[in-house]
C-alpha cells in the first residue's frame, strides 16, 4: 500500500528545501545531480512512486521512494502531471489516463533512458477515484514502479519464441524428408506380400506383417508432427462436410480390431444411431483413432467401450478403458503438447495424441474432458455441435 502525504506536509517540505527544477527539462548544472540521485532511487528499488492527480491533471501530492524526482517545484503547489512525469512516459501516460476515464483501471509500461544511457522499464498504473458527494470530484492515482527485470524477460521471451519457431521448422522439414523414403518402403513391402504368400513361410509372413505395421505407425507419427506444426502456426484448415460420426467410429473400430487383439482388448461399440454433423471427416477419424490408440497403450488386457450418443444440438463421443486411471491433478497436463501423466511416461509415445485431439475438437467448436476416478479407468468425453460455430 502506498501512503499519501497531505498537501500541507508537501507544501512545508517545499518551503524548507531549495527550489529545484523538474529533472529532464532545461536547467542549471545542479539538474543532472538531482536526476541522477532520483534515478538511483527509482531504478535501485521496487518501491513504487504514487501521484494523486485531479481531473485537470494537476498533481495534488506525491509519495514513494522516488518522490524527490517527481517533486513539484517550490511555488507551484499544483503542477501539471505532464510537467512532472518524464517525457518518455508521456504517450503511455496519456493513453492510460484516457482509458481510466471510463472507470476502468489502466496498466501500461514505458521505457526511460537514464543518464548513463541505459534503457529501463517502468510500469505505469492509473486508477480512477471519486470524492465524496455531492460533488463527486474525479481523481486519478498514478503509480510508477521500476521493473528492472522487464528487459531480461522480454529477451528470454524472444529467445523462447525463436526456439519454438526453429523447432517447428525442424519438425516440418523432418516430416517432409521422412515421408519420401517411407512411401517407397511401404510400396516395397506391398510388393513382397504376394511373394511371401506363395512361399507359405509363416515366419517370413509374420516378419512382413510386423514391418508393415511399423511403417504404418511411423506414418501416423509423421502426420501427427505435421498437425502439431500447423496448429502452432495457426494453419489448421478444416474441410467441413456432412459427416456421420457413428459411421466414422465403426470404420475406425473395424480397422483397429487387429491392434485390439494384439493387446488383448475387447472392443464394445454402441454407435448404431446416425450422428450427422458439419465436420471434417478426416479429423473426426483422427479423434476416434487417437482416443482408441490411447486406450490400447495405457489399458491393455481390458475392455474398451466406445459410444456415440446424438443429442438435440450436439453429439457425445465417449471412449472408456479399464486401466489404472489418471490422477485428477494431471487431467489438464495430458491435454497439453508433449504432456503425459507422471506415472504414464514409461508407456512411450510423444504425448501428442490427446493434444491434437483437443485442438481438433475445439476447432469444431466442441470440448473434450476426462471423467473418471483414479484406479477405475479413464473415460474421455468429446462433445461436438452438429453445426459449425458462427465466425
Amino acid at each position: 500500500m502506498v501512503t499519501m502525504k497531505s498537501d500541507r506536509s508537501h507544501d512545508n517540505s517545499n518551503r524548507a528545501a531549495k527550489p529545484r527544477r523538474r529533472p529532464g527539462r532545461a536547467g542549471g548544472s545542479g539538474l543532472a545531480g538531482v536526476r541522477e540521485h532520483a534515478e538511483r532511487i527509482l531504478f535501485a528499488r521496487y518501491s513504487p512512486t504514487a501521484l494523486l492527480v485531479n481531473d485537470a491533471l494537476e498533481v495534488l501530492t506525491t509519495s514513494g521512494a522516488a518522490a524527490p524526482w517527481l517533486q513539484v517545484p517550490a511555488g507551484h503547489r499544483r503542477a501539471s502531471l505532464l510537467d512532472v512525469v518524464p517525457d518518455e512516459l508521456l504517450p503511455e501516460l496519456a493513453a492510460a489516463i484516457e482509458h481510466a476515464r471510463s472507470g476502468r483501471p489502466a496498466r501500461s509500461e514505458g521505457v526511460v533512458v537514464t543518464l548513463d544511457g541505459k534503457q529501463r522499464t517502468v510500469n505505469l498504473d492509473v486508477t480512477t477515484l471519486h470524492g465524496r458527494r455531492p460533488y463527486r470530484q474525479r481523481y486519478f492515482l498514478v503509480v510508477l514502479e521500476n521493473d528492472p527485470d522487464a528487459s531480461e524477460r522480454k529477451r528470454l521471451a524472444r529467445a523462447a519464441q525463436e526456439a519454438l519457431a526453429l523447432r517447428d521448422e525442424f519438425f516440418a522439414v523432418a516430416a517432409h524428408e521422412l515421408r519420401t523414403p517411407l512411401t517407397a518402403l511401404r510400396l516395397h513391402l506391398q510388393a513382397l506380400e504376394p511373394v511371401i504368400g506363395s512361399l507359405a513361410d509363416a515366419a517370413s509372413a509374420h516378419n512382413l506383417e510386423r514391418a508393415t505395421r511399423q511403417t504404418d505407425r511411423l506414418s501416423v507419427l509423421i502426420d501427427t508432427l505435421v498437425d502439431v506444426v500447423r496448429l502452432s502456426s495457426g494453419q489448421f484448415p478444416l474441410q467441413r462436410e456432412d459427416t456421420d460420426l457413428a459411421e466414422v467410429t465403426r470404420e475406425v473400430v473395424a480397422r483397429s480390431r487387429e491392434h485390439a487383439e494384439r493387446v488383448s482388448c475387447q472392443l464394445v461399440v454402441d454407435a448404431s444411431r446416425p450422428a450427422i454433423g458439419c465436420w471434417d471427416r478426416i479429423r473426426m477419424d483422427q479423434i476416434v483413432t487417437h482416443l482408441l490408440s490411447n486406450a490400447f497403450r495405457y489399458a491393455p488386457g481390458g475392455p474398451v467401450e466406445l459410444s456415440v450418443a446424438p443429442g438435440e444440438r450436439m453429439v457425445t463421443l465417449t471412449v472408456t478403458d479399464h486401466g489404472p486411471g489418471i490422477p485428477k491433478d494431471q487431467w489438464q497436463r495430458i491435454f497439453q503438447r508433449f504432456g503425459r501423466g507422471a506415472g504414464l511416461r514409461s508407456f512411450g509415445g510423444l504425448g501428442l495424441g490427446l493434444y491434437v485431439t483437443r485442438q481438433i475438437t475445439e476447432a469444431h467448436g466442441g470440448s473434450i474432458r476426462l471423467a473418471n476416478q483414479p484406479g477405475a479407468g479413464a473415460s474421455f468425453v468429446v462433445e461436438l455441435p452438429f453445426q459449425a460455430p458462427s465466425p
